[in-house]
């Protein structure tokens, strides 16, 4: 009985390394903001995870953007 434990638990970790290694290797994910207070946001939520694109640069106005 206690063998079993100890495999399913073996098991159980070895699965779970396996689900984390890949989920670090993940690409990026693409979030796109729409002027840079809402991109600078974006990156201090999802920091490395994520790869943001801001529609108006930070010169420009979100107002008169065409």
């Amino acid at each position: 009985m206690l063998k079993s434990i100890h495999a399913a638990l073996a098991m159980s970790v070895i699965t779970l390394t396996a689900f984390g290694a890949s989920s670090a290797l993940a690409a990026p994910l693409k979030v796109v903001a729409s002027f840079t207070v809402i991109a600078d946001f974006a990156k201090n939520v999802g920091g490395d995870r994520i790869d943001v694109t801001t529609i108006v640069g930070p010169d420009g106005d979100a107002h008169v953007y065409e």
